[in-house]
């Protein structure tokens, strides 16, 4: 009986040894794959699709991004401005451009890898600006402009859009020949074509509710004229 107390003790006690180095291995392992995914992930670099763009005030552009090595999306990524008075940018990498000027957009994962895109915010130019209505009398108007003597000198004073096919009446102020400046008004056809009235015009805007930016509709004409 003594004998197999004994070898059952004994059992026991190799079976709990084997156990102890079971757990042991298992441990070491799940440690040393713990610490293999943290070398991995600090190694990882974040590089962006483009370090320098140019947008205009007003225009969106989307940002993108590459993980090095390849397997390590799950890592999260987070989006900055360094200074949102010019761009703005969300979570996902979409820049807005807010004011004139230049800053830089900075992505930058968890294990402290990061990288910078320059954006330049330009404005818009005077022609893209201008409402459907202001830049059809625009493309109609250049087609006549050179009618003048001196087309840069053009500076259009009023604008009344006629109804149905009969184009514009316009004033418009121009140097003239003998080196002084003209106030005259046209009928703008539809074609470009500039003819006197047969009589001076009424300014209507008052009465049709029209409106057309004077000012951005002459800067539009004048950059225009000096490409």
């Amino acid at each position: 009986m003594k004998r197999v107390l004994v070898l059952l003790s004994l059992l026991l006690i190799l079976l709990s040894l084997s156990a102890c180095g079971r757990t042991t291995d298992d441990g070491n392992k799940n440690s040393q794959n713990k610490q293999n995914n943290e070398n991995v992930e600090s190694d990882v670099a974040i590089v962006l699709s483009s370090n320098g763009i140019e947008i205009k005030v007003g225009e969106t552009k989307q940002l993108s991004y590459t993980l090095v090595p390849e397997g390590n999306e799950h890592i999260s990524v987070s989006w900055k401005t360094t200074d949102d008075s010019i761009v703005s940018v969300d979570s996902n990498g979409l820049i807005v451009g807010v004011g004139k000027g230049q800053t830089n957009i900075i992505v930058s994962c968890e294990n402290g890898s990061y990288d910078t895109c320059s954006v330049s915010v330009i404005e818009p130019s005077a022609y893209e600006q201008l409402s459907a209505n202001e830049r059809e009398f625009v493309d109609t108007f250049l087609l006549g402009v050179d009618s003048f003597y001196n087309p840069s000198s053009v500076t259009v004073k009023y604008i009344h859009k006629n109804s149905g096919d009969f184009g514009w009446d316009v004033t418009v102020s121009a140097q003239n020949q003998m080196g002084g400046y003209s106030e005259q008004d046209f009928d703008l056809s539809n074609d470009g074509k500039l003819s006197k009235p047969m009589l001076p015009h009424v300014d209507m805007s008052a009465v049709n509710g029209q409106s057309y930016n004077l000012d951005l509709i002459n800067k539009a004409i004048s950059e225009l004229n000096n490409h």
